[in-house]
């Protein structure tokens, strides 16, 4: 359970017009303030400019046309596998079974 002494609107309201503050001023550095990375993310405005569409898996996304520049910033040599015992993630893994079948699981199960 998720306990928050603001309300979802207020937080809302509140991370808007922090966000929006200077809107009119030039602008040097961008942040993305609810990233985990805290300061590795704070990037030139220019990144932003420019996007292309990138292939992910089964879909085009569109991406940041200096995503090098991003992942390195945040990552390092994001190329290069970390050795096995570094490797960790920030997710919770859970295997969740609501005991659904897939209608290729159904034609396995006629055979």
């Amino acid at each position: 359970m998720l306990y928050c002494w603001i309300s979802l609107p207020t937080l809302y309201k509140n991370a808007n017009r922090v966000a929006t503050w200077y809107d009119d001023a030039p602008k040097q550095r961008i942040m993305n303030f609810l990233t985990p990375y805290r300061l590795k993310e704070i990037f030139s405005s220019d990144l932003y400019e420019g996007y292309i569409r990138h292939k992910f898996e089964d879909m085009e996304v569109e991406i940041v046309e200096k995503y090098d520049l991003f992942l390195k910033q945040i990552y390092g040599n994001y190329m290069k596998l970390p050795p096995l015992n570094q490797r960790n993630t920030r997710h919770t893994l859970v295997e969740l079974d609501l005991g659904l079948t897939t209608s290729q699981d159904k034609q396995k199960d006629r055979l």
